[in-house]
């Protein structure tokens, strides 16, 4: 499954409500599942030739979706790897979108002297505190500032590295909405649209899990906690279901994503 990682912003409005309230405070969590009632092939295959003339590839109609797909993100992320290494790696996709990872953050880390933490997001949110802060130092000098903003960049593609296991269409005949989502998340990031198109109707089952208590105890990860069981929890009652589908409310908080 895809991963988007859930922003720690409704732990923490939890937590300060159930702070302030006198009554018990939980939270639900909440999967939202989808099928595609029409068949969306017609629409994939438009923007996969968009997404090929944008990497500057002639369209490619004659192969499968899935191999097409593939392609599409090893030559994204092969820019990636350029970019950062000055050339491309081989081997297999999850490995060297981890090795790309931990080369972008382990740098920045050691530009601000940070101790990296235990999740890829957990560290990208140390680093965009850390950075933000220097950024609005009025102190902080023109030059610094510039450099300062580059390092906001790169860590964003860390998080967006990390969104992708690179393996997710790994699998014996990958169902329509798992293909479908891969494209969705490519048009927004490679074609750099707002949204993904829609493609044609879907259904949706909303399924509610076992409520989360809310704690008042103070402590400085009680909102990365709650994150992580609120996480945890959807991503139970999505794969319960089948796991075609990414959890939404972690895709309607996460930044976008720029490799397979």
């Amino acid at each position: 499954m895809n991963r988007y990682p859930i922003r720690e912003g409704a732990a923490a409005i939890a937590i300060a409500a159930a702070r302030r309230s006198e009554r018990r405070a939980v939270v639900i969590p909440t999967a939202i599942r989808y099928r595609y009632v029409d068949d969306p092939t017609p629409h994939i295959e438009q923007t996969l030739g968009l997404l090929e003339q944008r990497i500057l590839w002639r369209p490619r109609p004659g192969l499968p979706i899935v191999e097409r797909i593939r392609a599409i993100g090893e030559a994204v992320l092969g820019l990636k790897e350029v970019e950062f290494y000055g050339h491309s790696l081989h081997g297999p996709m999850p490995d060297r979108i981890q090795r790309l990872i931990e080369f972008i953050l382990s740098k920045l880390e050691a530009a601000h002297q940070l101790e990296p933490l235990e999740s890829v997001p957990r560290r990208v949110k140390q680093l965009r505190q850390t950075v933000l802060t220097k950024l609005h130092d009025q102190c902080t000098p023109p030059d610094s500032r510039t450099e300062l903003q580059r390092h906001l960049d790169e860590a964003f593609v860390g998080l967006q590295l990390f969104s992708y296991p690179g393996d997710y269409l790994d699998i014996d005949s990958p169902p329509i909405e798992r293909i479908a989502e891969t494209i969705d998340k490519m048009e927004e990031d490679v074609l750099q649209t707002k949204t993904a198109s829609i493609r044609c109707r879907r259904s949706a089952t909303i399924e509610f899990g076992e409520a989360l208590e809310v704690t008042t105890t103070k402590s400085r990860d009680s909102t990365s906690r709650l994150t992580e069981a609120i996480e945890s929890r959807v991503l139970e009652l999505i794969m319960k279901g089948g796991g075609n589908a990414a959890p939404q409310a972690a895709r309607n908080q996460t930044s976008k994503v720029s490799g397979l």
